[in-house]
């Protein structure tokens, strides 16, 4: 069994492994992007890289799933009060996805990536969806039984979210003297908000 130490130093050099691989994904694209590249930047060999993961698939993996795990740390920080109503949750959550986003623009970078490539299967994609903000599923879940937001298929309700996240992130990382404008703050969350409601039938 390895010692202490020797655990130490291991997950210290998959941290930078990870991180490397988050730099370089995020400016090159990962196509672009060898393993070999990774571990140069990384300061190790090859060989270390592969000890921590199998292929170039599953550093993927890996990355964006403890990216994933960081978005939901920052949706735990922004735990609502039981006597708030839906809405306002929704905008706190909203808010604190967009302080995460701009913060880590990388990370941001790669989320996008991945979610446009084939590199991960649909269902790993909605595994890591369901795992790591299994919170946004529960709002929607609860938006549609009271009524609030559309009775859409929840996969689709979610898909929208994302996009939704995305292009308000890139807009406010853009244009940074405006990301904490409470006027373009606000019209960014009415946006999100108003397309998981309803439509009014005249």
């Amino acid at each position: 069994m390895p010692s202490f130490c020797e655990r130490l130093v291991n997950r210290s050099k998959k941290e930078q492994i990870l991180d490397s691989a988050l730099t370089l994904f995020s400016a090159n694209g990962i196509d672009a992007t060898s393993t070999a590249s990774i571990a140069k930047a990384a300061k190790v060999a090859n060989g270390t890289l592969f000890h921590h993961f199998d292929n170039k698939q599953t550093l993927v993996h890996q990355l964006y799933l403890s990216i994933k795990h960081d978005l939901s740390q920052q949706f735990e920080s922004a735990a609502p009060q039981d006597n708030q109503n839906l809405e306002t949750i929704a905008c706190q959550l909203w808010n604190s996805a967009l302080d995460w986003a701009i913060a880590f623009p990388q990370k941001l970078r790669f989320f996008q990536l991945v979610a446009a490539s084939q590199l991960l299967s649909s269902e790993e994609k909605a595994n890591a969806m369901a795992q790591e903000l299994g919170v946004i599923m529960e709002l929607i879940t609860v938006g549609q039984q009271t009524g609030e937001f559309a009775d859409h298929p929840t996969e689709l309700l979610a898909l929208n979210c994302q996009g939704q996240f995305f292009s308000a992130s890139n807009f406010f990382i853009d244009n940074p003297k405006l990301a904490n404008d409470p006027k373009y703050r606000h019209a960014t969350f009415c946006m999100f908000w108003n397309a998981l409601r309803p439509l009014i039938k005249s």
